[in-house]
């Protein structure tokens, strides 16, 4: 866990919190869990988050153009290919709001770009009070040892399988999953 202070010119200060993992309990995912806390006022925080395809190794492109996709319960998804092996591969995402650890439905815009699928939420936030995020994400693709997908059926199953995942970890919710994670360390 790792926690940070913050004062900006006009003197508002913000402590912040992150944890998160990649299981080794199911490989396939990855969860992140940030707060947000003001502590000497009350305003607006925007929180925005999503999936990046974009990532280059020394300006070389990982992955191709591929289909991005608002799937339902605000999933964000990205079915794509990388460069060189032509693995297919599907990210998904979805996010969940806690305000003092009750949670909180909060409304999110979609926005997309080159090989990008991003949410932008906003939440009044009071002197004192704790937002959290927590992200989850898992990714799949046509060469996993435990799959068992036909290739031409490749993308639909991959994001048929993304979907799944991320519901049974939206589900379990954080410390679930966190739990399960560290039983495999023992």
């Amino acid at each position: 866990r790792r926690e940070i202070s913050c004062e900006s010119p006009s003197g508002r200060q913000v402590r912040l919190f992150f944890e998160r993992f990649v299981s080794l309990d199911n490989l396939h995912l990855g969860t992140l869990r940030a707060s947000v806390q003001p502590v000497n006022f009350s305003g607006k925080i925007r929180i925005r988050s999503g999936i990046n395809g974009q990532v280059t190794n020394s300006g070389v492109q990982h992955f191709r153009e591929g289909h991005l996709r608002l799937l339902p319960g605000g999933i964000l998804a990205s079915i794509t290919r990388t460069q060189e092996s032509d693995v297919v591969i599907c990210v998904a995402a979805a996010h969940r709001y806690l305000l003092d650890e009750v949670p909180l439905e909060v409304s999110e815009k979609v926005e997309t770009g080159r090989r990008r699928i991003d949410i932008e939420s906003e939440v009044d936030l009071g002197e004192g009070q704790t937002l959290t995020i927590v992200k989850y994400g898992v990714a799949y693709t046509d060469r996993d040892p435990d799959s068992d997908e036909v290739p031409e059926e490749g993308e639909s199953a991959l994001l048929e399988r993304a979907e799944a995942g991320i519901g049974v970890a939206t589900a379990a919710g954080y410390d679930r999953l966190f739990s399960a994670h560290r039983l495999q360390w023992e």
